[in-house]
């Protein structure tokens, strides 16, 4: 029994390891490498287990300049056209340059992007079905629902 309990437990712990730091490593390389060899200047933050060091650099702005976005203006702004860090196990890729927010943020480009994603079908269901959207007796209901909440 207890040979069922420790494979059970290493199949977990790789498991783990691959989810949480190898394959953010992996992601992050890759833009990396990928960005780099279209001519980008990129600023990296060191990968940091389940951490977001782009933030907590945001938070420290706030503290020590009174500026959240102190860094990103006069530091990455002037020196380079993106920053590419991680958000817990997620790689994360903030613009600075406005010709790449502009290509970027195109509308034929974030529609192909957005449609990817299992978010886009949660917020097309959330907006279907929203107060806003429904008529008659279901906009009656979800209004009641919502009355009670605002009613102290």
């Amino acid at each position: 029994m207890y040979q069922y309990i420790l494979a059970l437990l290493v199949v977990l712990i790789t498991y783990l390891a691959y989810k949480l730091y190898l394959k953010p490593l992996r992601i992050k390389a890759y833009y990396s490498k990928l960005l780099k060899d279209k001519g980008f200047k990129i600023f990296e933050y060191p990968y940091q287990l389940l951490k977001a060091p782009f933030f907590e650099d945001m938070f420290t702005n706030v503290r020590e300049k009174g500026d959240f976005n102190y860094t990103g203006k006069y530091i990455y702004s002037d020196n380079y056209d993106l920053v590419l860090t991680n958000v817990m196990n997620e790689v994360a890729v903030t613009f600075f340059s406005p010709e790449l927010i502009k290509e970027t943020f195109h509308k034929d480009v974030v529609v192909k992007v957005i449609k990817k994603y299992t978010v886009y079908e949660m917020l097309r269901y959330i907006i279907r079905r929203g107060i806003v959207f429904v008529e008659k007796d279901a906009w009656q209901h979800r209004r009641r629902l919502i009355s009670k909440v605002f009613n102290f």
